[in-house]
C-alpha cells in the first residue's frame, strides 16, 4: 500500500509538473533536422544552435531545481521509449542516433542512483555541507564504457545532468534553494562584465552595492556578486547560471542605475581596457616598438590588441588595447616601466585622453595647469592620476586622466583668460602647404588623389594654405610626408603648427629684432621679394617697437652706452621703421590683423586715385550774377593750430562730430609729399611726415604702384577737358610736376603713433582722404628769413591748388600741416603769412582749417630757430576769415579769378586751373601788372578787393599785392 501510494504521490506530482511544462518540447535542428532534447544548447549532430524562444527560456529560468528535475526524468523517459520502438527507429534515428538514445538511458540511471545516494547522506548526517566543499566520485567506469563510442563524444564534454569536472577529475558542490546540494565546476565562470563605470563620487563598495540593488530589484536578476574597480572604471558581474549571459548581453545590454543616462552602465561578454602611456621625454624619435617591448615585458599576462601613437602633436603618448585578466580588476600592476634609452614610461590603466586647442598664445604650462587642476572632480584627487602638456608650438594641451580624474572629461569648456576653450576628444587634424602660388584655387587640393577626398576645409594665406582632413588615419599618414605636387609643383607639407604661424607670434627681440633684423639693410625690397617671410606675417607687439626704439634713441643714449656711436643708432632706427612698414604690408595684403583675439578686417578695394597736372583743368570758365558768384558754403571759416599728428587730428575731428551728432565732416589731409619718390624715404625708413602715414595705412598702395600687390587700384589723371582718363599699368605717376599733386580717397588708417610703438586700431578710419603736394626743396631765403618773391609766389600757388583740389573733391574741413618748413628749410613764417592770404581768398569755401604740427628734429636749427609750432600758432590760431563783399577786376573769389565784371550785375568767372601761366617775378610788386600783354605771359597773385580804396587794415607784404 505504501508503495501504492508513494507512486500514486509522485504520479500525481509529475502529472502537476507536466500540466505547468507541457510547452517543454524536444527541439529539431532547422539544419539537419535531426531531434534533440529540449534543454540541449546545440545540435547533438552538427552543433546547430538551438533556436531561442524566450517564452520557453524564461518559464524554464522561474522553475525551481527539482520541478525541472522531474520534468527531465519524464522527457527522458518518453525519449528512451520512443527510441526502443522499431518504427521511431527507423523512421527518425540512425545508428548512431540509437547509440545516443543508449546513453541518455545510462546516464539517467547513474543520475537516479546519485540523487538516492545524496538523500540518503541527508538522513543520515544533520551536517551542512559548506558552499563550496569538494566532494569526490568516480564515474571512470561509466565512462570508459562510452570511450570507444564516437556517438557519445560530445556527451563527454557536457554531462546532460549539468555535472561539470574540474582539472584534477574532481566535482564541486553548491547549495540550491531547495537545499540540495548541486555539483559545478567552479573553474568555469558565468560572469558578464562592465566596460565603463559611471563617473560618481562614490566608493568601489557603495558603487557595487547600487548596481546589485539595480540588477536585483528592477530587474529581478539574480546575482552571485558585482566586483568595481573605480582605478580602471570597470566591474564585473558573477551570474548564478549560463544562460543569463545571454540574457545580459543580447536582451537587457545595459541599466541605468538612478534613471540618468549618464549613470548607464553596459555589459559585455569580453573586457578590453584602453590605457595610455606617456613616455618622459620630448625628443622627437618614434617610440612605438620601445613601449610595446617594455609593455610586454613589465605585463607579461596582459596582452595588447593595439598599441599606437595617439596624437601627432603629442608623439610621447600612446594609446593601448590590452585585455583585462580577472585578477587585474582586485589587483592593480605597478604603473611604470622602463624603455629602451632608459626613459621612464607611465602607464594610465583605463584612461581618458581628451585635448584643448587654439588657447590664447600667451599662455604658459603654469597656467594652464592651475585652471585644469580647479576643474578636476571634488574630493581628493592624486596627481599621480593624471598628467597634464602643453604644446607651446601647437597652441594645444593634452590631459590623461585615470580613476577618480576621469570624471573631467565630462567637463565641455574651461575659462582660459577671459576665453572659453571647449574640451575635444582629438585635436584638428591640419596640414600646413607652402609656398601656395597667387592665382591656384583651392580645388586643387580638395580634388587631389593625396587626400583621398578627405578634406574638410581650406583655409588659404598669404603664401600658404591650411587643409584640414577628417579622416585621423589619413593625417597620420600624410604627417609622415614632407611634400606634395600641386599643380606640377613640388611645395612642403607639414603638420600645422600655429606656433610656427607669425601671424600667431609676437614679434620680438628674441625672434626679430636682436637677431635676424641686423642681417639686413634697411629697404623693404629686400623682403618685397620673398613674400611668404615671416616678418609680413609677425603679431605686433608695440611695446616691444618701443623698448628697441628708446634704446637707439640719441636723446636717451647714456654713458653705458657709449659704445653705440650716432651712425649706428640711426641705423638701428631706420630698420625699426622698415620693420613697421612689412608688418603693414603684411596686414594689408592680407587684408585682416589682430587686437588681442578680436580679428579686424580692412578696405582696400576702394582706393581712387587722381593725378593733377600742368594740363589738367577742374573747371571751366562761365558768367555768373554776381550774388552767386560772391556766394560762398560758410559764413566764415574757423582756423586752429594745434601740437598733434595730422592723423590724430583727423581722427579727432571725426570723432567729435559723432559725438556732438553734428553732419560728419568731409576733412582732407595733406601730405608733404616727395616730387620725385612715392613715399619719400618709406623704403628705408626715413621719419618724415609722409613717411609716417605709409606705415600705418595703405597708402602706399596708392602712391607706390610698384608695391600695389592684388587688384590694382583705380587710377586717373584730370586733363585739360575737366575729364578724369584712367592710367595704365604703364604710366608713371611720378615725377610730379611743379604745381601739381595726387589725391587719394578710401585710404584706411589702422595704426597710431611713433610714440605710441604704431599700435593696432581697434577701430580702423576708413574712407580717409589725402591730397599730396611736394614743396619746393632748393629755395633762396633774403637777409629778413624771407622767402624770395620767385619762391613766395611759387609756394602760394601750390597752397591755392590744394585749396583749390579740397573744395572740387567737396572737403568742407582741412588737415594741413607746415608745408616745406622741415628738411626743405622754408621759413616758418614767411610760411605761416602765405597760408594766412590763402586762407582769406578761400574764406567761407570751408568750415574749419586746422594746422596739425609737431616739432621734429629739424628744431633748433638755423632755419627753424623756434620750430614750426609756435610761429604758426602765433599768426594764425583762433582765426576767423570772413568771405569779401567787395568785388573787382583780377580779385579771387575761392579758386577762381573775376575776369570781367558787366555794370554791377554779373562777373565772368575763369576757369580752374593746375597752372596756366608763369608767376611773374615780381608778384604783387609788379610794374606792369596792368599791362596785359605782359599778364598774358605771366600770373600775379590775386588783388586785395579794398586796394583801390586804401581802406585794407592789413600792412604786409604777403598781403598788399
Amino acid at each position: 500500500m505504501t508503495n501504492s501510494h508513494n507512486l500514486d504521490s509522485s504520479q500525481e506530482r509529475t502529472s502537476l509538473r507536466s500540466f505547468h511544462q507541457h510547452d517543454k518540447q524536444d527541439w529539431t535542428c532547422p539544419k539537419c533536422h535531426s531531434n534533440n532534447y529540449y534543454r540541449d544548447k546545440d545540435c547533438y549532430k552538427c552543433r546547430k544552435a538551438k533556436p531561442i524562444d524566450n517564452d520557453r527560456r524564461n518559464d524554464r529560468e522561474i522553475q525551481s531545481p527539482r520541478t525541472r528535475r522531474h520534468s527531465r526524468d519524464k522527457k527522458e523517459y518518453q525519449r528512451h521509449s520512443h527510441s526502443r520502438s522499431p518504427s521511431a527507429i527507423g523512421s527518425r534515428h540512425s545508428p548512431s542516433d540509437q547509440s545516443d538514445n543508449e546513453s541518455y538511458i545510462s546516464k539517467s540511471k547513474r543520475r537516479h542512483r546519485y540523487e538516492t545516494k545524496q538523500r540518503d547522506r541527508s538522513t543520515e548526517s544533520s551536517r551542512q555541507y559548506p558552499k563550496e566543499q569538494s566532494a569526490y566520485r568516480d564515474y571512470s567506469d561509466d565512462n570508459q564504457r562510452h570511450d570507444n563510442d564516437p556517438s557519445t563524444e560530445r556527451k563527454k564534454r557536457q554531462d546532460p545532468l549539468g555535472f561539470r569536472k574540474g582539472n584534477s577529475g574532481e566535482y564541486l558542490q553548491m547549495k540550491t534553494d531547495s537545499s540540495l546540494f548541486i555539483f559545478s565546476d567552479r573553474s568555469e565562470y558565468f560572469d558578464v562584465y562592465i566596460p565603463k563605470l559611471p563617473m560618481q563620487n562614490v566608493d568601489d563598495k557603495e558603487l557595487e552595492k547600487k548596481i546589485q540593488h539595480c540588477l536585483e530589484e528592477r530587474h529581478k536578476e539574480k546575482i552571485q556578486n558585482t566586483k568595481c574597480n573605480e582605478e580602471l572604471g570597470v566591474g564585473i558581474v558573477s551570474l548564478k547560471s549560463k544562460s543569463q549571459i545571454d540574457r545580459f548581453i543580447n536582451i537587457l545590454q545595459s541599466v541605468t542605475l538612478d534613471g540618468q543616462v549618464r549613470h548607464e552602465i553596459q555589459f559585455v561578454a569580453e573586457l578590453q581596457l584602453t590605457s595610455y602611456v606617456v613616455v618622459n621625454s620630448k625628443i622627437p624619435i618614434d617610440f612605438t616598438d620601445d613601449v610595446k617591448q617594455g609593455w610586454k615585458q613589465a605585463y607579461k599576462n596582459i596582452d595588447t590588441t593595439k598599441c599606437e601613437k595617439h596624437c601627432v602633436q603629442f608623439p610621447n603618448i600612446f594609446q593601448i588595447v590590452s585585455t583585462v585578466p580577472k585578477e587585474m580588476i582586485t589587483c592593480i600592476p605597478n604603473r611604470t616601466f622602463t624603455i629602451n634609452g632608459g626613459h621612464t614610461a607611465t602607464v594610465y590603466f583605463g584612461g581618458e585622453c581628451s585635448f584643448f586647442e587654439d588657447l590664447p598664445h600667451k599662455t604658459t604650462p603654469k597656467d594652464f595647469e592651475k585652471v585644469v587642476i580647479a576643474a578636476m572632480p571634488i574630493g581628493s584627487v592624486p596627481n599621480s592620476s593624471f598628467y597634464i602638456e602643453y604644446n607651446s608650438e601647437a597652441a594645444s594641451a593634452v590631459i590623461v586622466t585615470c580613476g577618480r580624474a576621469r570624471q573631467f572629461t565630462s567637463t565641455p569648456s574651461v575659462e582660459f583668460n577671459g576665453k572659453t576653450v571647449n574640451q575635444k576628444a582629438m585635436l584638428t587634424c591640419r596640414l600646413i602647404l607652402e609656398p601656395w602660388l597667387e592665382g591656384w584655387h583651392m580645388s586643387s587640393i580638395k580634388n587631389h588623389t593625396t587626400f583621398s577626398g578627405k578634406v574638410k576645409q581650406v583655409t588659404i594665406g598669404a603664401g600658404y594654405a591650411i587643409v584640414e582632413i577628417s579622416d585621423e588615419s589619413l593625417f597620420q599618414q600624410l604627417s609622415q610626408l614632407n611634400t606634395v605636387e600641386i599643380n606640377g609643383e613640388k611645395i612642403e607639407m607639414k603638420v600645422y603648427k600655429p606656433a610656427e604661424n607669425p601671424e600667431h607670434l609676437e614679434i620680438n627681440a628674441l625672434n626679430w629684432y636682436e637677431t635676424e633684423m641686423s642681417e639686413y639693410e634697411n629697404n623693404i625690397m629686400s623682403f618685397v621679394g620673398n613674400p611668404q617671410h615671416r616678418i609680413f606675417r609677425f603679431k605686433w607687439n608695440p611695446q616691444s617697437f618701443l623698448d628697441q626704439f628708446l634704446l637707439y634713441d640719441d636723446k636717451n643714449k647714456n654713458d653705458n652706452q657709449s659704445e653705440i656711436t650716432s651712425s649706428e643708432c640711426n641705423k638701428k632706427r631706420h630698420l625699426l621703421r622698415v620693420t613697421v612698414m612689412l608688418n603693414t604690408i603684411g596686414i594689408v595684403n592680407r587684408g585682416f590683423y589682430y587686437v588681442g583675439e578680436k580679428r579686424i578686417s580692412i578696405k582696400t578695394n576702394q582706393l581712387k586715385t587722381v593725378v593733377y597736372n600742368h594740363r589738367s583743368k577742374l573747371k571751366t570758365a562761365k558768367i555768373k550774377p554776381c550774388s552767386d558768384a560772391m556766394a560762398t558754403p560758410y559764413k566764415e571759416t574757423s582756423v586752429e593750430v594745434v601740437n598733434e599728428d595730422c592723423l590724430c587730428c583727423y581722427q579727432r575731428l571725426i570723432q567729435n562730430s559723432k559725438n556732438l551728432n553734428e553732419e560728419k565732416l568731409r576733412p582732407v589731409i595733406l601730405n608733404m609729399g616727395n616730387a620725385d619718390t612715392p613715399g619719400g624715404g618709406y623704403r628705408k625708413g626715413d621719419g618724415a611726415q609722409e613717411e609716417n602715414m605709409f606705415r600705418r595705412s595703405n597708402y602706399f598702395r596708392s602712391l607706390d604702384m610698384d608695391l600695389d600687390f592684388g587688384k590694382p587700384t583705380n587710377r586717373f589723371c584730370c586733363n585739360s577737358e575737366c575729364k578724369e582718363e584712367p592710367i595704365s599699368q604703364n604710366q608713371n605717376m611720378y615725377s610730379m610736376d611743379e604745381f601739381g599733386a595726387i589725391y587719394t580717397s578710401g585710404l584706411t588708417v589702422f595704426r597710431n603713433p611713433e610714440n605710441v610703438g604704431y599700435s593696432l586700431m581697434s577701430e580702423p578710419m576708413d574712407d580717409v582722404c589725402a591730397i599730396a603736394m611736394a614743396a619746393n626743396p632748393k629755395v633762396k631765403v633774403d637777409t629778413n628769413n624771407r622767402l624770395v618773391p620767385e619762391d613766395s609766389l611759387g609756394l602760394r600757388k601750390k597752397i591755392e591748388n590744394i585749396f583749390a583740389i579740397a573744395y572740387h573733391q567737396k572737403h568742407d574741413c582741412l588737415v594741413l600741416s607746415a608745408l616745406g618748413c622741415g628738411a626743405f628749410k622754408n621759413p616758418p613764417k614767411h610760411v605761416a603769412l602765405i597760408f594766412k592770404s590763402v586762407i582769406e581768398q578761400f574764406a567761407g569755401f570751408f568750415k574749419s582749417i586746422h594746422f596739425a604740427i609737431i616739432d621734429d628734429h629739424n628744431t633748433g636749427r638755423r632755419h627753424n630757430r623756434e620750430g614750426n609750432y609756435r610761429p604758426f600758432r602765433e599768426a594764425l590760431h583762433d582765426m576767423r576769415a570772413k568771405p569779401s563783399t567787395h568785388k573787382m577786376k583780377d580779385m579771387m573769389i575761392g579758386p577762381r579769378r573775376i575776369l570781367k565784371e558787366t555794370l554791377g550785375k554779373e562777373v565772368t568767372l575763369s576757369d580752374i586751373r593746375i597752372y596756366y601761366l608763369q608767376p611773374c617775378h615780381y608778384g604783387g610788386n609788379c610794374k606792369d601788372i596792368r599791362d596785359d600783354q605782359h599778364c598774358k605771359k605771366y600770373s600775379h597773385p590775386p588783388l586785395c578787393p579794398l586796394t583801390e580804396s586804401a581802406k585794407c587794415p592789413v600792412n604786409d607784404e604777403d598781403h598788399i599785392y
